[in-house]
């Protein structure tokens, strides 16, 4: 059956989040909520599965989220812990590497790598990698007017998804794979994936 989330008089979120992930056994949701539950919690909650917690002193925005084990990676226009932009929770924040020019738009890890979808401008876009040491550009694109918001590492290909209507001049329809050579259309998209 479902059953509300929180205690108290208000269960939920205040607005809608529209981010999503499990750490471990957290559930962690974005948004543009100022409260959780009974609690005054902005833009990032946690809950534990008994109720909602912050996340320590995150202010701002999610972009995206995604997790490695009891991690949260999140991108976005915020500040949490002395990172901006960019950061790692492990039950409090931490600062990955140096950091990264540009709109972060998109994050993925692999088990020992973190890679970020980035845009110096509304035209191009790139993809860095942290090793662990340090960041490296691993793949660049000119797309016109694009809208990545999704990004995932498989078999060694770098996969985005979003309103992506070519790549350096190749039509993609919106899905496309980096090989670590070239760009491919992975042959069928789908309209604003």
């Amino acid at each position: 059956t479902w059953k509300a989330m929180g205690g108290a008089q208000f269960r939920g979120l205040s607005a809608p989040a529209n981010r999503i992930c499990v750490a471990g056994t957290n559930v962690f949701v974005a948004g543009g909520f100022e409260r959780a539950g009974s609690s005054k919690i902005s833009h990032l909650a946690r809950w534990d599965g008994n109720r909602w917690n912050s996340v320590g002193d995150f202010v701002g925005g999610v972009n995206q989220m995604t997790a490695r084990g009891e991690e949260l990676f999140v991108v976005g226009p915020f500040t949490a812990g002395g990172a901006t932009n960019l950061a790692r929770w492990d039950g409090s924040w931490h600062s990955i590497g140096a950091a990264l020019s540009g709109s972060l738009l998109a994050v993925t890890t692999t088990s020992n790598e973190v890679f970020v979808a980035r845009a110096p401008d509304p035209n191009h876009f790139l993809i860095s990698r942290w090793n662990g040491v340090q960041w490296s550009d691993v793949a660049s694109a000119e797309s016109p007017n694009f809208d990545l918001n999704g990004l995932v590492v498989l078999n060694g290909s770098i996969i985005v998804s979003g309103r992506i209507d070519s790549i350096n001049g190749i039509p993609v329809n919106n899905i496309a794979q980096w090989n670590g050579v070239a760009w491919d259309s992975m042959q069928i998209g789908r309209a604003h994936v």
